[in-house]
């Protein structure tokens, strides 16, 4: 990484046409903190994606044996 500073740029829009642009200068230091941080959120949050679609499906496969013991419990009582 190099060692000077960097700006970052953000800019707010209010509506109506209004906007608000600021812009403030990073060390490298805090630039490479800014990215480390960016790199552990991204990983949790595809930790919880990942959790969540793990949960969906065995929600599913509850659902689904759940009809199929619901749909053999009615057989066995028509019988």
């Amino acid at each position: 990484m190099q060692n000077q500073p960097h700006s970052l740029m953000h800019v707010a829009d209010f509506g109506g046409g209004q906007t608000e642009t600021n812009a403030y200068s990073l060390s490298p230091g805090l630039l490479q903190q800014l990215h480390e941080d960016n790199t552990r959120l991204r990983m949790i949050v595809g930790q919880l994606l990942l959790k969540n679609q793990s949960l969906r499906w065995q929600l599913g496969g509850q659902q689904s044996n759940h009809l199929k013991f619901s749909s053999a419990t009615e057989n066995e009582l028509d019988g």
